[in-house]
């Protein structure tokens, strides 16, 4: 037995001997919902009437008191000719029977009353009356189904040869043709010229394969001059038998929604257009910062050579000065290892004495001459450090100006890498030279120096 089923059902027993009565009354709540009693069939009768929409079961007696279980059952056909009914019968009642047949009673459960017998019985017509209830909330969720469906959404049905047989309110009122004027018509005329005739084709073969068909229409309206377009679900129909009898076609119109889509799309190819104009104005303007950026590192590079220049120039006077030293140094050497012995003692003194006084007075001139070069030397390395540093930070603030714009424009990578080359190798250059002039000048030797600066 299906407890939870019979849990959910009211019955209404009638019977007038107590005993009878009141045992399977006790027995009967143990399994519904509600086990309503009453000793005679006019009480029966009356509390139907007020109970009628929660009675689900009649079980009554035939032969009672004031009104048998026949007239009472008689009247409340009246009021439903659905309620199962089952009667409680002893053999004397048999004459009754035919009359109970005649009303459509359900079963018969004969004296003295089999239980099993009569849950079973009561089992069977609980499990109808139970499936009758789904089959009653489906047809309600089916019938708001549909109307939901027919608030929203654009339907038709057809025959099997797409002759509109049905359509809604909302289908004419988004064609402005009445139901008169499309029943009847081909499914297929309302297509708007736009559209393939391979589309229904398509759609008429799978209607007859039972395949429903998805797929988005362009649609005419009684206006010549407007159109809808919708997305379209279209599903066979099939009667009792499983033969298919037509189609049942629902729309969505989107013809709103591919509207605001088109415009959409409009306004994006105009803020396109103006995005290339910008953009077209914007390299220009990147252009004309590239050719000066460009004419300032084949500037810098210039620099660079004549500083490169100078330095092999500084380089061979540096090597040559040297060579001169050496040499110097031999004959220093070779003179006082091997004086001339022609020349006599006393004019040799003389005139050593001579060379050495003017030789004093030529290092003292040399050595004032140094010490001024040194200075003006130190002076002038200072200021061209100055204005190298001052020069390099100008142009290091341009670069990176013109990279910061150059990062706008796009993917300019390989321009972001030249310049950054460009200005180390710069900066390396100038600190080279800085370096070079500063070792000659703290390296170089006495005699070297007044050989360097005495040429």
């Amino acid at each position: 037995m299906d407890k939870n089923v019979l849990k959910s059902l009211t019955v209404l027993y009638v019977e007038d001997d107590a005993t009878i009565r009141n045992e399977l009354s006790l027995l009967l709540s143990k399994f519904f919902k509600h086990v309503s009693t009453s000793n005679d069939g006019e009480l029966g009768l009356n509390k139907y009437k007020e109970n009628q929409d929660s009675i689900d079961i009649i079980i009554t007696d035939i032969n009672m008191p004031n009104m048998n279980g026949i007239e009472m059952v008689k009247n409340i056909r009246k009021i439903s000719a659905k309620i199962p009914v089952i009667f409680t019968t002893a053999y004397s009642d048999k004459e009754f029977l035919s009359e109970a047949i005649q009303l459509r009673v359900n079963d018969y459960i004969t004296k003295p009353i089999d239980v099993r017998k009569l849950l079973g019985v009561l089992n069977s017509l609980g499990k109808i009356i139970h499936n009758e209830i789904l089959v009653e909330k489906q047809n309600k969720e089916l019938i708001n189904y549909k109307n939901a469906i027919d608030s929203n959404s654009i339907v038709l049905k057809t025959d099997t040869n797409l002759n509109i047989t049905y359509v809604n309110d909302l289908f004419c009122r988004t064609t402005s043709f009445s139901s008169e004027e499309l029943i009847g018509k081909n499914f297929s005329a309302l297509k708007h010229n736009d559209v393939s005739s391979s589309l229904f084709k398509d759609m008429y073969t799978s209607i007859l394969e039972n395949k429903t068909w998805k797929g988005c229409i362009k649609y005419i309206t009684r206006d010549e001059n407007t159109s809808y377009t919708a997305d379209t679900f279209v599903m066979s129909t099939l009667s009792e038998q499983g033969n298919i009898t037509g189609a049942l076609c629902i729309q969505n119109d989107i013809t709103d929604e591919l509207s605001k889509k088109r415009n959409m799309q409009m306004a994006l190819m105009k803020d396109k257009g103006d995005i290339f104009i910008k953009s077209k104005e914007t390299n220009a303007e990147s252009t004309i910062l590239l050719n000066d950026l460009s004419l300032k590192i084949n500037n810098l590079e210039k620099e660079l050579k004549l500083i490169k220049t100078e330095k092999d120039k500084f380089m061979y006077g540096f090597s040559k000065a040297k060579s001169d030293n050496k040499i110097l140094s031999k004959e220093l050497l070779n003179f006082k290892n091997n004086p001339d012995n022609n020349e006599t003692s006393s004019s040799m003194t003389l005139k050593t004495n001579k060379e050495n006084g003017d030789l004093r007075i030529e290092v003292k001139k040399l050595l004032e001459k140094l010490e001024e070069l040194e200075l003006s030397k130190e002076r002038a390395l200072n200021q061209q450090r100055i204005n190298y540093e001052v020069e390099m930070d100008d142009i290091t603030t341009e670069l990176d100006d013109f990279k910061e714009k150059i990062k706008n424009l796009g993917n300019l990578e390989i321009i972001n890498q030249k310049i950054e080359y460009w200005k180390q190798k710069a900066k390396t250059e100038a600190r080279r030279a800085e370096e070079i002039e500063k070792k000659v000048v703290q390296t170089g030797d006495e005699s070297f120096l007044k050989k360097i600066f005495s040429t």
